[in-house]
C-alpha cells in the first residue's frame, strides 16, 4: 500500500469515526466535583461517562451506582469486627482485610483505562462500540457510609430502585457483598412483578441465615423476599475452605452450582452456559454478581479473602460476556463486590474490576445491536 492510499484510508476512517460524537463528563482529576454528590474531587465518573447525580432525572440505558458500604469484618472463624470498628486497613495484613468502602472511587479511577474519551467506547474483542448502542451514565454514590446498617440498606435499595424506575440497568460498585442484597432489594422495590434468576461468580456460597444484614447472608434475604427462588441461584467458581456446613444448605435448597474443578474440566464458556440454563429457567430477568475473591490473587491482588487457584481475569471476562450476551432474558442488574484498594498493587485490581464492568456493558451493547427491540425492554422483560 503506497503512502497516498495509506493516508486516504486513515482520513476515511477518521471521517467515519467523526460521525459519532462521544459525550465525556467534564471531570478534572485535580478538582471540579463535590464529594456531597458522591464523586470525590480527584475521582472521575466511571469511564468518564456523563454524570447524572441521584435525585436528578436519569436518561440512560445503563447507570453506574456506587455503594461504598462495609459491614461486619471477619477476622477468622471465631472473631469479627462490627461495622466501623476495624480501624484503618493494614496493607500488610493477611487477616482481617477490609476497606471495601473505598472501592467505588478506586474502581472509577481504574476505569480511566477504558475512558470514552480515548476510543468512544470501542472494544475490538467484543466487536462493538458502546456509544453506538448504549447511553451510559454515572449517578454517583449512595450515602451509605454512615447511619445504621438498616438505614444503609434502605438508602442503597432506594438508589438502585431509582435507576430501575428510570428504565436503566443498574451496575453497582461495592462495597462488601452485602451490596448485592441491597441492590436486589432495590430491583424488587421497583419491579415487584419480576421473577429474577441470579448468577454469582464467587468462591463462597454465602447462604448463611445470620446476621440479618451481612456479606454472607444476603441470598437468604433475597429468598425470603420471594424475588428469587433458590433453584434459580447459580454460584460458579466455588473453591477452597468454603463449606463450613453450608454445603448441606445448598443441597437442601437444591441450589445448582459449579466449582473451579468444573471450570477446569469443562471450560468457562460451558460453565457460564450451564449457569444461564439454571438461573433463567422460568424467570423474567437475570441478575449477575461478581465477588472478586473468585479471581486468583495473581490477577486481583486487592481482595479481602485471597485464595489461590481461582479464575483468571480472562475467564471472568469471557464468563460475563457470555452470560450477558447469551441470556434468554434481559439483564436487570450487575454488581461487583469485595474489592479493597488497600491491598491492591499499583491499581492492577482496580483496572480488572473496571474491565469486568466494561464487559457487562459490552454484552448489553451486543444484545441491543442484535435485537434492538428486546434490548430496550430491560425493565419490561417477558418470560
Amino acid at each position: 500500500m503506497d503512502i497516498d492510499e495509506l493516508e486516504r484510508r486513515y482520513a476515511d476512517a477518521a471521517a467515519k469515526a467523526g460521525n459519532k460524537t462521544t459525550e465525556v463528563a467534564p471531570v478534572a482529576l485535580d478538582g471540579g466535583m463535590s464529594y456531597d454528590t458522591a464523586i470525590a474531587l480527584d475521582v472521575p465518573t466511571f469511564i468518564e461517562a456523563p454524570f447524572q447525580p441521584l435525585g436528578t432525572p436519569i436518561e440512560a440505558d445503563v447507570a453506574i451506582v456506587g455503594l461504598p458500604y462495609e459491614g461486619i469484618v471477619q477476622i477468622d472463624h471465631r472473631r469479627k469486627f462490627f461495622r466501623g470498628t476495624a480501624g484503618v486497613p493494614n496493607p500488610d495484613a493477611m487477616r482481617p482485610r477490609h476497606g471495601a468502602y473505598d472501592s467505588p472511587a478506586a474502581i472509577r479511577v481504574g476505569s480511566l483505562a477504558y475512558s470514552l474519551g480515548f476510543s468512544g467506547g470501542e472494544i475490538p474483542e467484543i466487536g462493538v462500540k458502546l456509544t453506538d448502542h448504549l447511553r451510559v451514565v454515572d449517578v454517583g454514590d449512595a450515602d451509605v457510609r454512615g447511619g445504621t446498617m438498616e438505614e444503609a440498606w434502605d438508602t442503597a435499595a432506594e438508589a438502585v430502585a431509582e435507576v430501575v424506575r428510570a428504565g436503566a440497568v443498574p451496575i453497582t460498585l461495592g462495597g462488601d457483598h452485602t451490596i448485592t442484597g441491597m441492590a436486589l432489594a432495590g430491583v424488587h422495590a421497583a419491579r415487584p412483578d419480576l421473577r429474577i434468576g441470579a448468577i454469582v461468580l464467587d468462591s463462597h456460597f454465602d447462604v448463611a441465615d445470620q446476621p440479618k444484614i451481612g456479606a454472607s447472608a444476603f441470598w437468604y434475604s433475597a429468598f425470603r423476599s420471594g424475588m428469587l427462588d433458590p433453584t434459580n441461584l447459580c454460584p460458579i467458581g466455588i473453591r477452597g475452605k468454603t463449606l463450613g456446613g453450608w454445603d448441606a444448605v445448598v443441597d437442601a435448597l437444591e441450589i445448582p452450582y459449579r466449582t473451579m474443578a468444573d471450570i477446569d474440566r469443562d471450560g468457562i464458556v460451558e460453565v457460564a452456559r450451564y449457569a444461564l440454563r439454571a438461573a433463567t429457567a422460568d424467570v423474567d430477568a437475570l441478575y449477575v454478581s461478581l465477588d472478586v475473591d473468585v479471581i486468583d490473587p495473581a490477577f486481583q491482588p486487592g481482595q479481602k479473602l485471597p485464595d489461590g487457584a481461582g479464575m483468571t481475569a480472562r475467564e471472568v471476562m469471557l464468563a460475563l460476556r457470555t452470560m450477558v450476551a447469551e441470556s434468554p432474558v434481559p439483564l436487570i442488574g450487575f454488581d461487583v463486590a469485595e474489592y479493597s484498594p488497600h491491598y491492591d498493587f499499583r491499581h492492577h485490581g482496580a483496572v480488572t474490576v473496571a474491565r469486568s464492568v466494561v464487559e457487562v456493558i459490552g454484552g448489553l451493547a451486543l444484545r441491543k445491536a442484535a435485537a434492538p427491540v428486546a434490548a430496550t425492554a430491560t425493565t419490561e422483560p417477558t418470560a
